[in-house]
Protein backbone atom coordinates (compact mmCIF):
# COMPACT_ATOMS: atom_id res chain seq x y z
CA UNK A 1 0.00 0.00 0.00
CA UNK A 2 2.81 2.42 0.83
CA UNK A 3 4.34 1.93 -2.63
CA UNK A 4 1.00 2.80 -4.25
CA UNK A 5 0.70 5.94 -2.11
CA UNK A 6 4.28 6.95 -2.90
CA UNK A 7 3.56 6.50 -6.62
CA UNK A 8 0.45 8.70 -6.31
CA UNK A 9 2.55 11.33 -4.56
CA UNK A 10 5.14 11.22 -7.35
CA UNK A 11 2.40 11.51 -10.00
CA UNK A 12 0.95 14.58 -8.26
CA UNK A 13 4.40 16.18 -8.01
CA UNK A 14 5.03 15.47 -11.70
CA UNK A 15 1.76 17.18 -12.65
CA UNK A 16 2.72 20.23 -10.60
CA UNK A 17 6.13 20.27 -12.28
CA UNK A 18 4.50 20.13 -15.75
CA UNK A 19 2.33 23.10 -14.79
CA UNK A 20 5.45 25.02 -13.76
CA UNK A 21 7.09 24.27 -17.12
CA UNK A 22 3.92 25.37 -18.91
CA UNK A 23 4.05 28.70 -17.04
CA UNK A 24 7.72 29.19 -17.89
CA UNK A 25 7.14 28.57 -21.61
CA UNK A 26 3.86 30.47 -22.02
CA UNK A 27 3.06 32.51 -25.08
CA UNK A 28 0.09 34.72 -25.97
CA UNK A 29 -2.09 31.72 -26.89
CA UNK A 30 -1.56 30.16 -23.47
CA UNK A 31 -3.59 32.66 -21.44
CA UNK A 32 -6.87 30.91 -22.18
CA UNK A 33 -5.33 27.66 -21.00
CA UNK A 34 -4.08 29.05 -17.68
CA UNK A 35 -7.53 29.25 -16.08
CA UNK A 36 -8.35 25.68 -17.09
CA UNK A 37 -5.06 24.35 -15.76
CA UNK A 38 -5.26 26.50 -12.64
CA UNK A 39 -8.50 24.82 -11.57
CA UNK A 40 -6.89 21.39 -11.93
CA UNK A 41 -3.79 22.48 -10.02
CA UNK A 42 -5.79 23.85 -7.10
CA UNK A 43 -7.23 20.35 -6.60
CA UNK A 44 -3.71 18.89 -6.52
CA UNK A 45 -2.90 20.29 -3.08
CA UNK A 46 -5.87 18.52 -1.53
CA UNK A 47 -4.93 15.26 -3.23
CA UNK A 48 -1.31 15.61 -2.16
CA UNK A 49 -2.26 16.33 1.46
CA UNK A 50 -4.65 13.36 1.46
CA UNK A 51 -1.93 11.00 0.19
CA UNK A 52 0.59 12.31 2.72
CA UNK A 53 -1.91 12.02 5.55
CA UNK A 54 -2.25 8.32 4.69
CA UNK A 55 1.52 7.97 4.46
CA UNK A 56 1.84 9.67 7.85
CA UNK A 57 -0.60 7.15 9.36
CA UNK A 58 1.70 4.31 8.32
CA UNK A 59 4.84 6.21 9.32
CA UNK A 60 6.20 6.88 5.83
CA UNK A 61 5.45 10.57 5.27
CA UNK A 62 8.32 12.81 4.16
CA UNK A 63 8.03 16.34 5.63
CA UNK A 64 10.70 17.67 3.26
CA UNK A 65 8.71 16.48 0.27
CA UNK A 66 5.59 18.14 1.70
CA UNK A 67 7.46 21.42 2.23
CA UNK A 68 8.97 21.33 -1.27
CA UNK A 69 5.57 20.57 -2.82
CA UNK A 70 3.92 23.49 -1.00
CA UNK A 71 6.72 25.84 -2.00
CA UNK A 72 6.38 24.92 -5.69
CA UNK A 73 2.58 24.87 -5.48
CA UNK A 74 2.32 28.44 -4.15
CA UNK A 75 5.04 29.65 -6.47
CA UNK A 76 3.13 28.29 -9.49
CA UNK A 77 -0.27 29.54 -8.26
CA UNK A 78 1.23 32.98 -7.69
CA UNK A 79 2.87 33.09 -11.11
CA UNK A 80 -0.32 31.95 -12.85
CA UNK A 81 -2.42 34.50 -10.98
CA UNK A 82 0.06 37.24 -11.74
CA UNK A 83 0.01 36.36 -15.45
CA UNK A 84 -3.79 36.38 -15.49
CA UNK A 85 -3.94 39.71 -13.66
CA UNK A 86 -1.39 41.22 -16.02
CA UNK A 87 -3.30 39.94 -19.05
CA UNK A 88 -6.62 41.23 -17.68
CA UNK A 89 -5.16 44.66 -16.98
CA UNK A 90 -3.71 44.79 -20.51
CA UNK A 91 -7.12 43.95 -21.95
CA UNK A 92 -8.89 46.62 -19.90
CA UNK A 93 -6.72 49.53 -21.07
CA UNK A 94 -8.79 52.21 -22.82
CA UNK A 95 -7.94 53.02 -26.48
CA UNK A 96 -6.56 56.50 -25.65
CA UNK A 97 -4.44 55.24 -22.78
CA UNK A 98 -3.39 52.24 -24.87
CA UNK A 99 -1.90 54.44 -27.61
CA UNK A 100 -0.03 56.63 -25.14
CA UNK A 101 1.08 53.65 -23.02
CA UNK A 102 2.24 51.74 -26.09
CA UNK A 103 4.33 54.67 -27.27
CA UNK A 104 5.85 55.13 -23.81
CA UNK A 105 6.59 51.41 -23.53
CA UNK A 106 8.27 51.36 -26.93
CA UNK A 107 10.44 54.35 -26.04
CA UNK A 108 11.34 52.78 -22.69
CA UNK A 109 12.19 49.47 -24.36
CA UNK A 110 14.55 51.17 -26.78
CA UNK A 111 16.41 52.83 -23.88
CA UNK A 112 16.30 49.93 -21.49
CA UNK A 113 18.95 47.35 -20.90
CA UNK A 114 17.95 43.70 -20.65
CA UNK A 115 18.51 42.89 -16.96
CA UNK A 116 18.51 39.38 -15.50
CA UNK A 117 15.43 38.29 -13.60
CA UNK A 118 15.65 39.07 -9.88
CA UNK A 119 14.64 36.12 -7.77
CA UNK A 120 13.26 36.40 -4.27
CA UNK A 121 15.52 35.07 -1.54
CA UNK A 122 14.38 32.24 0.71
CA UNK A 123 13.89 32.98 4.39
CA UNK A 124 14.16 30.30 7.06
CA UNK A 125 13.56 32.42 10.16
CA UNK A 126 17.24 33.11 10.90
CA UNK A 127 17.17 36.66 12.30
CA UNK A 128 20.61 37.46 10.85
CA UNK A 129 19.15 37.02 7.33
CA UNK A 130 15.98 39.04 8.08
CA UNK A 131 17.13 42.58 7.08
CA UNK A 132 18.34 41.44 3.66
CA UNK A 133 15.24 39.30 3.04
CA UNK A 134 12.84 42.02 4.28
CA UNK A 135 14.36 44.77 2.14
CA UNK A 136 14.36 42.71 -1.03
CA UNK A 137 10.88 41.26 -0.45
CA UNK A 138 9.43 44.69 0.34
CA UNK A 139 11.01 46.18 -2.78
CA UNK A 140 9.86 43.43 -5.14
CA UNK A 141 6.52 42.36 -3.64
CA UNK A 142 5.23 44.02 -0.47
CA UNK A 143 5.27 47.59 -1.83
CA UNK A 144 4.23 46.56 -5.36
CA UNK A 145 0.86 48.23 -5.90
CA UNK A 146 0.09 46.05 -8.94
CA UNK A 147 -0.19 42.96 -6.74
CA UNK A 148 -3.23 42.29 -4.61
CA UNK A 149 -2.78 40.94 -1.05
CA UNK A 150 -3.60 37.33 -1.93
CA UNK A 151 -0.87 37.30 -4.61
CA UNK A 152 1.57 38.89 -2.17
CA UNK A 153 0.71 36.18 0.35
CA UNK A 154 1.26 33.45 -2.25
CA UNK A 155 4.68 34.96 -3.05
CA UNK A 156 5.48 35.18 0.64
CA UNK A 157 4.62 31.53 1.27
CA UNK A 158 6.67 30.47 -1.75
CA UNK A 159 9.88 31.96 -0.29
CA UNK A 160 9.47 30.90 3.33
CA UNK A 161 11.06 27.68 4.54
CA UNK A 162 11.58 25.95 7.86
CA UNK A 163 10.49 27.83 10.98
CA UNK A 164 9.46 30.92 9.02
CA UNK A 165 7.09 28.84 6.90
CA UNK A 166 5.67 27.10 9.96
CA UNK A 167 4.83 30.48 11.53
CA UNK A 168 2.33 31.26 8.73
CA UNK A 169 1.40 27.73 7.64
CA UNK A 170 -1.90 27.74 9.55
CA UNK A 171 -3.13 30.86 7.73
CA UNK A 172 -5.13 30.29 4.57
CA UNK A 173 -4.03 32.30 1.55
CA UNK A 174 -6.57 35.14 1.50
CA UNK A 175 -6.49 38.91 1.08
CA UNK A 176 -7.27 39.40 4.77
CA UNK A 177 -4.52 37.09 6.03
CA UNK A 178 -1.62 38.68 4.13
CA UNK A 179 -1.11 41.54 6.58
CA UNK A 180 -1.33 39.14 9.51
CA UNK A 181 1.27 36.83 7.93
CA UNK A 182 3.64 39.73 7.24
CA UNK A 183 3.27 41.07 10.79
CA UNK A 184 3.92 37.58 12.16
CA UNK A 185 7.33 37.64 10.47
CA UNK A 186 8.15 41.16 11.64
Amino acid sequence: MSELLKQKSMDICAKLQRFGKFLENMDEKSFEEIELRLNDIKELKQKFESVHEKLKEIGESDENEMELFEEKYYENISLATQNLNRRNSELSVSPLRFHSTTMESSARRERSVKLPKISLPKFDGDISNWPSFRDRYESLVHKNELLNPVDKFAYLRSVLIGEAFKSVDDLSVTNNNYDLAWKTLL
